[in-house]
């Protein structure tokens, strides 16, 4: 059975490396934002947890 990856339904070489591109663009907004989400969250423990 064919097995077929993602980036081999793109013919041309610079539709690879543009969806890869893409990808890769979209996975550090993410690492960014769960980073921001972590430093919040220790934040917000902190503030309800230790006293002022």
């Amino acid at each position: 059975m064919f097995k077929r990856t993602t980036a081999s339904l793109f013919k041309g070489s610079s539709a690879k490396c543009d969806f890869l591109l893409k990808m890769q663009q979209e996975i550090d907004q993410n690492k960014e934002f769960a980073f921001e989400q972590i430093k919040f969250n220790i934040y917000s423990f902190k503030k309800a947890h230790i006293p002022q």
